[in-house]
């Protein structure tokens, strides 16, 4: 495994290949991110007054001192942030976290614009978000500045001419390109604001500084980065000693001077230099450490991706006003894209742009279609709200398929598995990891239903939002210090060697002696599997490595379509689960009422308790059993899981059968809440078991340089598994209520059969787990993970 610096890893001192970096290349890209930033920033400032004499009630002379003052504010506070850019972060670094600070900014602007001002307590609460947005944005646009038009010409090099010649033209370019973006949003974002919506005017300028951010870094590996020649000290401290020591050495006579500098042997022509302190950023990557920052980025994302899916039935029961079976074939679809999509993403991430790029990129639209769904929920027009509700909720699963694929593995790899200490801790990751998601995921669940349902949905979902947005900054945080994994030198492209191994092997089926095609291979007997022989065709072209790779991928098809039912019933959890406790007795105390969806909490919950207990009891003891360094094995654990998915839809339906007989006509049924709590503690105890155990085995088992594909066929089996979940729900929607009937499904759901539906997936989760074991009885786990 050979392990090296990223080139996205900015600023840490690569050396850009001249030919493929720089120049007008990245030039052009810094103009139009300048042109999306301005479009952002007089977006706001061309009318600023105009809000403030208007919506705000300020006295003109009030307002204008205002104006002066945040724009003075932003003249004033680039010193600041060139301090920190020159000396610490570098320019790179302080322009993404900038950035998202101008984001940030720019989104609680448009939300502060959309307060409706009823009384004193909402008037000030408008006017206190407005003005803390407001010098956000100060803050934000001010690390932006300064950063960003020196990065764009330091994309040109002064000791080359023709170079030099375009770097004079760059910042004509740049103002040009200004210009012209200024004068559309004084044209455009002028007019909306008067006369459609301020919140809309303020909306587009936060979508034009997202815009600027994406396209920033989707020039990461063309930027050139300038850093300091070895041995300098920090640009500050060198000149602040030379005026200290001219202090020190005032009363010096100048033949004194002159024969002192005869020692320095001074060269008449120096080079310019760029500055960073190494000891200072040292510190920092001490405190925050690769495995921990990844953890955190996925503990953020996890956050923002439950305040949404959870409660997203009762939003579609609720303000939307869909049926129920509509709005939960709509939450298994949407799922069922979530899990589905990372395959392509996958695709994508290991062929063409590499993890590290992909992560960053369905990030920021994970960000995007997490602002949308806010704004959307905002509208009062029915038939937009719907269409901007759903276009962004599908943005968000675009988004988060690129996503998930990609961190998990990315976090794994930071552990190198030829060092014993390190393959060992990896062992436990994903279990830890689990552990991290599940505390995110308990409080998300908790807080987000709460605030969703008793306080705002806008506020609900606007809390997810900037989750995300923490998520991609902690992730940038840590560029210098993660570990890439390469491909080995003179490897084709990994699809095109597994894909050429299939193709030649039915180009040479007709060949019936495979052991004379494997002699042009020179191999050692132990080196082949046995499995999947007719593989061995392609040993004409193909050598063993890429013949077993086709093999290992295969071997996982039967555990991945006898999973697909485990994915079926973990869907219910966040469908006809919460459904149901909406139909219970939720009362705390008069007045007080559990949020349904909370109650996916003790999913979390129990996954939180029993990971440590699982980690450091169960694997010991399992080890003097089965010898794993695991406990047990992998298989054995995804067999345990299913087996405990079948307890849960059992108790499931006892559950609602006793709910069924304690039940009257459009009432709340009497029995507690409570009684969901068994079939909730189950889905997660399966959870700790099959979910981490298939993470690990597609980790494990696949090719090092197709785990973002391992990873997405995992969560593909969740995807696929809630498409086939709506579909029965459909199917048997239909059937059932056909000739007047009652549904299953009823919207009333003490008139339909929920149990039934919990029975039917018991005996459909007992026949896969027979045919689930009788694959792995005969699995083979690759021997030599290394390729």
């Amino acid at each position: 495994m050979a392990i090296s610096t990223d080139a996205a890893a900015a600023e840490l001192g690569n050396t850009a290949v001249r030919s493929s970096s720089g120049g007008w290349k990245s030039a052009r890209l810094i103009i139009f991110v300048e042109m999306a930033e301005r479009f952002a920033y007089f977006g706001v400032s061309s009318n600023l007054i105009t809000y403030l004499t208007g919506p705000l009630g300020q006295p003109t002379a009030a307002a204008a001192a205002n104006v002066n003052v945040w724009i003075g504010t932003m003249a004033f506070l680039p010193l600041l942030w060139a301090f920190v850019a020159d000396g610490c972060l570098g320019r790179f670094r302080t322009i993404i976290i900038s950035s998202s600070l101008y984001i940030l900014g720019l989104g609680s602007l448009s939300f502060s614009a959309m307060i409706p001002s009823h009384s004193e307590d909402s008037d000030q609460l408008k006017v206190t978000l407005f003005f803390c947005s407001l010098f956000l944005i100060a803050i934000g646009q001010s690390g932006y500045k300064p950063c960003a038009k020196v990065f764009g010409a330091d994309q040109f090099d002064s000791n080359d001419l023709k170079e030099r010649k375009a770097k004079s033209s760059y910042f004509n370019w740049l103002m040009f390109g200004s210009c012209i973006s200024i004068t559309t949003t004084r044209l455009v974002s002028t007019y909306i604001q008067e006369n459609v919506s301020w919140s809309l005017g303020f909306g587009i300028q936060c979508v034009s500084m997202l815009l600027a951010l994406l396209l920033f870094l989707l020039g990461t590996t063309s930027y050139r980065f300038t850093v300091e020649r070895e041995g300098k000290k920090n640009p500050f401290a060198r000149i602040g000693r030379v005026f200290m020591e001219a202090i020190k050495n005032r009363r010096e006579h100048n033949s004194d001077i002159a024969n002192s500098n005869e020692t320095l042997l001074l060269l008449a022509k120096q080079s310019s230099e760029k500055f960073r302190i190494y000891e200072i950023e040292i510190y920092i990557l001490a405190v925050l450490d690769w495995k921990n920052i990844t953890n955190s980025v996925e503990m953020a994302e996890r956050f923002a991706y439950y305040g949404i899916s959870t409660n997203l039935i009762t939003y579609l029961t609720g303000p939307l006003g869909e049926s129920t079976a509509s709005a939960a074939a709509n939450v298994n679809a949407w799922s069922g894209t979530v899990s589905f999509l990372p395959l392509i993403w996958a695709f994508i991430a290991d062929a063409f742009l590499g993890r590290f790029r992909t992560i960053i990129i369905s990030s920021s639209l994970y960000v995007m279609g997490l602002g949308l769904l806010t704004f959307s929920t905002m509208i009062h027009s029915q038939e937009l709200q719907v269409t901007l509700f759903f276009c962004s909720l599908y943005l968000v699963a675009i988004g988060q398929g690129g996503y998930k694929p990609c961190i998990k593995v990315f976090g794994a790899d930071q552990f190198d598995g030829n060092d014993i200490k390190e393959a060992k801790a990896k062992s436990s990751f994903f279990d830890w990891l689990m552990f991290g998601n599940c505390i995110t995921i308990l409080t998300s669940q908790l807080v987000s239903s709460y605030i969703q349902e008793n306080l705002s949905w806008s506020l609900g979902f606007g809390i997810p939002s900037v989750s995300m947005l923490l998520a991609l900054f902690l992730f940038l945080l840590g560029t210098t210090s993660y570990r890439v994994i390469t491909e080995r030198g003179g490897k084709k492209n990994p699809f095109a060697r597994i894909s050429r191994v299939f193709v030649e092997a039915l180009k040479n089926r007709k060949q019936t002696d495979v052991d004379n095609l494997k002699e042009n291979l020179l191999l050692l007997p132990h080196q082949d599997s046995k499995e999947y022989r007719f593989l061995d065709r392609a040993a004409v072209s193909c050598d063993l490595d890429e013949i077993e790779e086709a093999k290992a991928m295969l071997r996982l098809v039967p555990i991945w379509m006898t999973c697909l039912v485990f994915a079926i019933v973990y869907a219910q959890s966040y469908t006809f689960f919460t459904k149901q406790g909406a139909t219970m007795n939720r009362s705390i105390s008069p007045g007080l009422l559990v949020p349904a969806a909370s109650l996916h909490g003790v999913t979390s919950l129990t996954i939180i308790v029993f990971i440590p207990l699982y980690d450091h009891l169960r694997v010991p003891m399992g080890k003097l059993f089965t010898h794993n360094s695991s406990g047990i094995t992998m298989l054995q654990r995804i067999g345990t899981g299913i087996f405990l998915s079948i307890l849960a839809m059992v108790v499931a339906a006892l559950v609602e059968i006793k709910r069924l007989q304690a039940a009257k006509d459009d009432v709340t049924v009497p029995i507690s809440v409570w009684w969901l709590i068994p079939q909730y503690v189950f889905i997660g105890l399966s959870d700790v078991f099959t979910r981490i155990g298939l993470q690990e085995l597609f980790y494990d088992q696949v090719p090092c340089e197709l785990r973002s594909l391992g990873m997405a066929l995992n969560l593909s089996i969740y995807g696929v598994g809630n498409f086939l979940s709506s579909f029965m729900i459909s199917v048997i929607d239909k059937v059932t209520s056909h000739s007047g009937q009652t549904s299953w499904f009823d919207n009333d759901l003490n008139e339909g059969h929920l149990d039934y539906f919990y029975w039917l997936l018991a005996c459909l989760s007992s026949i896969a787990l027979a045919f689930y074991l009788w694959f792995a009885k005969s699995y083979v786990y690759n021997r030599l993970n290394t390729f």
